[in-house]
C-alpha cells in the first residue's frame, strides 16, 4: 500500500515555501550584516593571512587583543549560519517539491514561486536557482 504525504512540507508547500523563504531574506540580512561588521575588522583578518603566509605569528599579548576585537562578529556570524544553514537546506528540498508541481503561488506581496522573467532579489540577491522571483 503506497501512501501519499499529507503533513511536513509536502502537505502544505505553498505555506512551507512562503516561511522558508521569508526567514531566509530575514536571515540572509541579519548575515550580511554581521559580515559587513567583521569586515570592518579587515586589517587585523589581513594580518592573520599575511602571518599565517609566512608561518609566522606575533606575540600572545598581541593576538589575546586581536582576538578580543573580532570574537563578537565571529560568534554573531556562527549564531546566524546555524539556522541560515538549516533555512537553507528546507528551502532546497521545498524546491524540489516545487519542480514536481507543489507549492506554486504567491508568498508575500511580490514574493512569489511562479515562474516569471525577473529574479526575486530582496535586497538585491535572488535564491541561487532562480526559482523565487518578484511577481511582475
Amino acid at each position: 500500500m503506497v501512501r501519499r504525504a499529507t503533513g511536513g512540507l509536502q502537505g502544505q508547500p505553498l505555506k512551507a515555501i512562503r516561511f522558508y523563504a521569508l526567514r531566509y531574506a530575514a536571515l540572509r540580512d541579519r548575515f550580511n550584516r554581521a559580515y559587513a561588521a567583521l569586515a570592518r575588522e579587515r586589517q587585523v583578518l589581513d594580518k592573520w593571512y599575511d602571518e599565517d603566509r609566512r608561518g609566522r605569528v606575533g606575540g600572545n599579548m598581541e593576538i589575546l587583543r586581536e582576538k578580543k576585537r573580532i570574537i563578537g562578529y565571529l560568534l554573531t556570524l556562527r549564531k546566524v549560519l546555524f539556522v541560515f544553514e538549516r533555512v537553507h537546506f528546507r528551502l532546497s528540498e521545498l524546491e524540489e517539491y516545487w519542480r514536481q508541481g507543489y507549492g506554486e503561488g504567491t508568498l508575500e506581496g511580490s514574493l512569489t514561486s511562479r515562474p516569471s522573467s525577473r529574479p526575486w532579489t530582496g535586497t538585491g540577491r535572488c535564491w541561487s536557482s532562480g526559482w523565487l522571483r518578484c511577481a511582475t
